[in-house]
């Protein structure tokens, strides 16, 4: 792989392994409603806009509640669980990031997750010094797995497509990175293995990230 001038990660699943934190949540939510979700029936909602995730939900499980009052009572069930964690970097994505700043390597973050959201995260697991740039879903008019959150940041970056890789674990989020036309990896390194099939380099560890020079 030839040594890239940028590299764009999703938040979570990427970062932080938050993604089982996010479906346990979901599986909470629903039990309050007597659904009892399985992780498999679930894991196809990452990625994507939580307006998507939560229309999903409401047609999935036929709940009686608008996709606004489901996304109201989740993200304070979320937050109230997720303020106590004690978060942790991927493994290896320290190491990664600082080893890539020394490259000369810009980095960027596209989330579909809400901007307070992902400035917490990097800064409770203290990485937030190493990104020239932050992008989120509110950014966008089309979410994941539209690549408009991926040529916004490009755009931002002022990188050339083809200098550039996408870093995401979700089927959702690989596919918003190759529609944007950006060589994308799949990442495999959270608890919830998704589908990265569709991604053009997949890696499970950090340390599998070598290049050459162009």
């Amino acid at each position: 792989m030839l040594k890239p001038e940028g590299i764009i990660f999703d938040c979570d699943g990427c970062l932080v392994d938050s993604e089982a934190i996010f479906l346990g949540v979901i599986q909470e939510y629903l039990r309050g409603y007597q659904i009892h979700a399985a992780i498999p029936q679930l894991v196809n909602i990452l990625g994507k806009p939580m307006q998507v995730i939560a229309n999903e939900l409401v047609e999935t499980f036929h709940l009686e509640i608008s996709w606004e009052q489901l996304i109201k009572e989740e993200r304070q069930l979320f937050q109230e669980r997720f303020r106590s964690l004690t978060l942790k970097p991927m493994p290896g994505l320290v190491e990664f990031l600082k080893r890539s700043k020394d490259e000369g390597i810009h980095l960027a973050i596209a989330s579909s997750s809400p901007r307070p959201y992902v400035e917490d995260v990097i800064k409770r697991i203290q990485i937030e010094s190493y990104f020239d740039l932050i992008v989120t879903g509110e950014e966008v008019l089309h979410g994941k797995p539209a690549g408009d959150i991926y040529e916004l940041t490009q755009t931002r970056l002022g990188i050339e497509k083809n200098r550039l890789i996408v870093i995401e674990d979700s089927k959702s989020g690989i596919r918003a990175g190759k529609n944007a036309g950006i060589f994308t990896i799949g990442y495999q390194g959270s608890i919830v293995k998704q589908d990265t099939t569709e991604a053009d380099y997949r890696i499970d560890h950090y340390d599998q990230l070598q290049w050459e020079r162009r």
